[in-house]
């Protein structure tokens, strides 16, 4: 069949997957900042530039940290997915 005469198919998630994901991702931002925070040196290196414009490494690591406190309560403002 031609690709212009193709259906998109819809996409699916499994939320178990989407969840392990999420947290593998998580636990990897937590062991790399509890790493970078522990470093005798670590004062220069949460002043660097983190390629994000003006932002600090610092600035990144805090920014990561208040979205994920704010994201349980996003979530639950908001109505389950249809099955």
């Amino acid at each position: 069949m031609p690709p212009a005469q193709r259906k998109p198919r819809a996409r699916t998630y499994d939320p178990a997957k989407v969840r392990a994901a999420l947290d593998g991702q998580l636990r990897a931002i937590r062991g790399a900042v509890g790493t970078l925070c522990a470093a005798p040196d670590a004062e220069p290196l949460l002043a660097a530039r983190s390629r994000l414009g003006e932002w600090t490494v610092r600035d990144l690591i805090v920014h990561i940290a208040v979205c994920l406190e704010t994201l349980p309560r996003a979530l639950a403002e908001r109505p389950a997915p249809a099955a």
